[in-house]
């Protein structure tokens, strides 16, 4: 059993939706996530959405989108993942005329 702890920064360009793999599982290996924590920083204004993936599969949240502004929201989540299963964050930009980031972090242990 490894724990791991993955950070991810995405970066958003006006208008743009990006989507980012942030981690494969190992062939043979299964990942349980214990927190994802996503990072707004000051001056997202609420115009960044993110989502949690399993491949094409959305996993976290459930039934919307995350937003924030200039604070943490952390989910306690114990989200099991597969051999060769990819993490993925999809983020999109709803401000046309300003960049912004979003940071994200998933603490997991893989077995």
């Amino acid at each position: 059993m490894v724990e791991i702890g993955l950070f991810e920064k995405v970066d958003l360009a006006p208008s743009e939706s990006k989507t980012v793999t942030i981690y494969k599982v190992s062939p043979g290996r299964i990942l349980t996530t214990k927190n994802i924590v996503f990072s707004f920083p000051f001056g997202t204004n609420y115009e960044v959405e993110v989502e949690v993936f399993r491949n094409d599969t959305k996993e976290l949240p459930k039934n919307t989108k995350v937003v924030g502004e200039n604070e943490q929201i952390k989910f306690e989540v114990g989200i099991k993942f597969y051999a060769d299963e990819e993490i993925r964050v999809k983020a999109r930009n709803l401000s046309d005329t300003e960049s912004k980031t979003v940071l994200v972090k998933v603490d997991a242990i893989e077995e």
